[in-house]
């Protein structure tokens, strides 16, 4: 939500928002976490998803994207590398309380 970070809010961000709160308040298996933009945080050097699979014989992989390309990690260390970033990153990000009411508070100003 780059736009949040540089005072750029209107109605079509708040319905990002909405669609992004709506499932994380109906649900409570799903966390949303807001991290701040404007300032150098564990996960600066770029986005990643980790994704595990319900089946042992399929190994978690993480998924880098770059510029022109995207990764595939599978070792052991590399996982065990991108899981210590992501708790990092839930680590200093706001509370998933304060993120759904900061969230709310942003889309109540439109």
């Amino acid at each position: 939500m780059k736009a949040l970070a540089y005072g750029e809010f209107g109605g079509a961000m708040a319905a990002r928002i909405d669609h992004i709160l709506e499932p994380a308040e109906a649900d409570d298996t799903i966390t949303i976490q807001m991290i701040r933009a404007d300032r150098l945080n564990a996960g600066s050097a770029g986005p990643f998803v980790i994704t595990e699979f319900p089946n042992r014989v399929d190994p978690t992989v993480v998924h880098l994207e770059t510029d022109t390309d995207g990764l595939y990690l599978e070792e052991p260390e590399e996982i065990a590398r991108y899981r210590r970033l992501f708790n990092r990153l839930r680590l200093g990000a706001l509370r998933p309380g304060e993120t759904i009411a900061r969230l709310r508070e942003l889309t109540d100003q439109t």
